[in-house]
């Protein structure tokens, strides 16, 4: 199913309504993990919870691999440029874990000489934690 709110082919997190993108209904809380079928029939989340600063860096984490996958990914899998690692005998998840390394390469270079040529600490942690998630997917996708 398309997102009602943006250009994506699947459901995904809320927008700003603090919805997902259809109008079905909710039950009182989601499970401790939220499985794929929670998620495609239920539309909106408890209350978040906690720091506000920490929300609003979920929330661009979001727009992030939202922006991320139009460019990498494809219609039919948002995470086709790691799952590529696969032709290089790599499997998808131990792909995105090495993007994530060159992240904490170049994070490591910051810490030691305090400074960057190019991509700057914020946007390199950012990328660190959507690799994180995507490397989580990945694995999970595997051990079912």
């Amino acid at each position: 199913m398309k997102c009602l709110f943006c250009d994506a082919n699947i459901r995904h997190a809320w927008h700003d309504s603090g919805s997902w993108n259809d109008e079905s209904s909710v039950p009182e809380a989601p499970p401790t993990q939220l499985s794929t079928q929670w998620l495609t029939t239920n539309t909106t989340l408890p209350a978040r919870e906690g720091d506000p600063r920490f929300l609003a860096l979920l929330d661009e984490i979001e727009a992030l691999h939202a922006a991320k996958q139009r460019d990498y990914g494809t219609s039919q899998d948002p995470f086709a440029n790691v799952r590529a690692s696969g032709e290089w005998g790599v499997d998808a998840w131990i792909g995105a874990l090495i993007r994530a390394t060159d992240k904490v390469k170049r994070l490591q270079t910051y810490a030691t000489k305090r400074t960057l040529a190019n991509e700057g600490v914020e946007d390199s942690l950012m990328d660190l934690a959507v690799y994180a998630l995507i490397a989580l997917v990945l694995f999970r996708e595997e051990q079912t």
